[in-house]
């Protein structure tokens, strides 16, 4: 096997934990997304009484500063400690997917880094304020039928798309969610199971 073949197979290989660029890309991702998240939530609620509303785009889009006592949209109201542990749980099982990503999965490694910051958003929330604050509400509707009847933050939209994408990814197999580490292992099984194939043929 020539030497460029086998830097390609030791880098396709290589696990994101042990890759210095896959840190950086990751942590900073978290660290601009936990940023945003935050300091959107600041300035809303200095803008808006607590639940007051200004409209910001007519019809379309207001903004509503109300605490949220659930998780994600407002669902499932109370539990706050159910919902802080669930996040620790949640964070560490992501750093885990991160560590174990190879280190040219690059798109897997920001949305992880998207269901991280946003795990982290509202869970500073809840230590800190005892409930989340959410301000995004939109308003547009259908035959009078709000097509969102949730008040949401930056925080979950960035949880839903990151996690509405890595199932995606994951179902289509475009992911790799077990990051497997030796990528010749199936030619090499294959391999083998034909030379016995062909023993038994002899």
């Amino acid at each position: 096997m020539s030497e460029n073949k086998k830097s390609q197979i030791t880098e396709s290989d290589k696990l994101a934990w042990h890759d210095k660029t896959s840190h950086v890309l990751f942590w900073t991702v978290v660290v601009i997304s936990l940023a945003i998240d935050l300091m959107s939530k600041a300035w809303a609620f200095s803008l808006v009484t607590l639940g007051s509303r200004i409209t910001i785009i007519d019809g379309w889009l207001d903004f509503h500063s109300i605490y949220n006592r659930g998780a994600v949209f407002g669902l499932g109201k109370g539990g706050r400690w159910i919902f802080i542990i669930a996040s620790v749980f949640a964070i560490i099982f992501i750093v885990q997917l991160f560590a174990r990503t190879k280190a040219n999965q690059r798109v897997l490694q920001v949305l992880l880094a998207f269901v991280l910051a946003g795990a982290i958003g509202n869970m500073y929330d809840r230590i800190v304020f005892h409930k989340v604050r959410d301000f995004i509400e939109i308003t547009l509707t259908i035959k009078g039928v709000p097509i969102w009847p949730y008040v949401f933050n930056f925080a979950d939209i960035i949880l839903v798309v990151g996690v509405a994408c890595l199932m995606l990814g994951w179902i289509t197999g475009k992911f790799d969610m077990g990051c497997s580490r030796c990528p010749v292992a199936t030619p090499l099984v294959i391999t083998e199971e034909k030379n016995i194939s062909n023993q038994r043929q002899g």
